[in-house]
């Protein structure tokens, strides 16, 4: 009777802990509560672990440990359950976890053996939290020598603190979250504030490259091609067109850039890349180029399509920091392959063609990739904005495109973009619109 009104009082009092620490449950209050636990059970140590959104990890969020002990914390920091599949059964079916000693474990539970024998650890206590008949994680003790006996008392008290760890827990990613949307209005107010000076900026730019263009196209109307000013003016003329290119990338930032779309080869945009990306990859990575042996057509804003390939080849890139391959491939697939993505559930065209940038880096699990196309939502932390995959998302959208993403961690990364396919009949038809376009009736007179 003792022993069950102590454990009332215990309930009692982590609850209320809880409760004066609202709105925000903090790490320090949740580890604080699980040391009186450990204190209560006369155990070194106490812990709690959540799944990840799609069950696929658990992930060890809280712990506290006597000082000079060892603990599972140091190194369960993060599990796949598919190894641990015995002991997500006993977590699911008999809602327990009780390992007295390592060495005693079934053969079916191989995996769990080793990891207790590599972690060093005696015996274990823990039970599920839940969320319905969701197990959203347990709650477990530890003792380091093997043959520790826990009683069926203990298993009753964890079952009660699962519930109160499982809410406070909840709430504090909830408020969480709503520190995270805060931020990220915020941040959405500074950029839209950069865009508008980015558009203004740019309109200026373009104002000023005008007259270098005109003049320059002038000038080299008036040389021979054999004279050597020819190829100095011919350089201005390029510097000219990369910088307009940059005025491009400004105004489309700022949301003022209206899509020039026209028929190109999509490899003979990829392999005018080439010299570009090269140096930005760097010499310790290895770029390959596949391309399509036919004539992949597209009717795109060629700026934009540029844009969305070297934002993928800059996020291969990053994701390799010592090194690795980056390999661009193109093809067609046909508009009814369940493979292709698209970002809009629209009318299914006949082909597609495909674009795809793979690397050797260090990939992303399932939860991670839900993310990436979100606006600020970024992996390289202070070093990035969380603009590039939402931009090539929206590109993506405004041609009728899509965009599937495969990647396992340590396993590298491949992302696949797809655009509707321009006919071989359809290409002529554009040509010579676009030739009657440039050649219209009159006297000869220009302006």
């Amino acid at each position: 009777l003792e022993h069950r009104v102590a454990m009332e009082n215990l309930t009692a009092s982590i609850s209320r802990t809880f409760l004066n620490s609202k709105p925000a449950v903090n790490d320090a209050t949740v580890n604080e509560a699980l040391s009186t636990v450990a204190s209560f059970l006369k155990v070194p140590t106490a812990f709690v672990s959540e799944y990840s959104s799609d069950a696929s990890t658990a992930r060890l969020t809280h712990s506290w440990t006597a000082a000079g002990e060892r603990s599972i914390a140091n190194s369960a920091a993060e599990l796949p359950i598919r190894t641990v599949a015995w002991w997500q059964l006993q977590l699911v079916h008999n809602n327990l976890i009780y390992i007295p000693d390592g060495s005693q474990l079934p053969p079916e539970a191989h995996q769990e053996r080793e990891f207790i024998r590599s972690a060093q650890v005696g015996s274990i206590l823990a039970v599920p939290m839940r969320e319905g008949e969701r197990v959203a994680g347990f709650i477990g003790i530890e003792a380091n020598a093997p043959g520790r006996t826990f009683l069926v008392e203990d298993a009753s008290l964890l079952r009660m603190l699962a519930s109160i760890f499982r809410t406070a827990l909840s709430h504090a990613r909830s408020e969480s979250d709503k520190a995270v949307l805060r931020e990220q209005l915020a941040q959405s107010q500074k950029m839209e504030a950069v865009g508008k000076l980015s558009g203004g900026i740019a309109h200026d730019f373009n104002n000023m490259l005008l007259p270098i263009i005109g003049y320059t196209d002038m000038l080299l109307e008036t040389l021979d091609d054999d004279d050597e000013r020819a190829n100095d003016l011919g350089e201005i003329r390029k510097a000219a067109g990369r910088a307009a290119s940059l005025t491009r990338q400004l105004l489309a930032f700022s949301r003022k850039q209206v899509l020039s779309k026209d028929v190109f080869n999509i490899n003979d945009c990829i392999t005018n890349m080439e010299a570009m990306l090269r140096p930005i990859i760097g010499e310790d990575i290895d770029f390959d180029m596949s391309l399509a042996s036919e004539s992949l057509s597209v009717l795109a804003d060629i700026g934009q399509i540029e844009q969305v390939v070297l934002n993928l080849v800059v996020n291969a890139r990053d994701a390799m920091p010592v090194g690795g391959r980056i390999k661009v491939e193109t093809g067609t697939r046909v508009g009814s392959d369940q493979a292709i993505r698209l970002i809009k559930d629209i009318e299914r065209r006949e082909n597609y063609v495909f674009v795809r940038v793979t690397d050797e880096g260090c990939g992303m699990d399932t939860e991670l990739v839900a993310h990436i196309f979100e606006p600020f939502f970024t992996t390289k932390g202070l070093d990035g904005t969380g603009l590039g995959l939402s931009v090539v998302y929206g590109i993506l959208e405004q041609h009728g495109g899509g965009v599937q993403v495969e990647s396992e961690p340590d396993q590298g990364t491949a992302f696949t973009v797809f655009l509707p396919a321009v006919a071989a009949r359809d290409v002529e038809a554009h040509e010579k619109a676009a030739r009657d376009t440039d050649s219209p009736g009159g006297n000869g007179e220009h302006i």
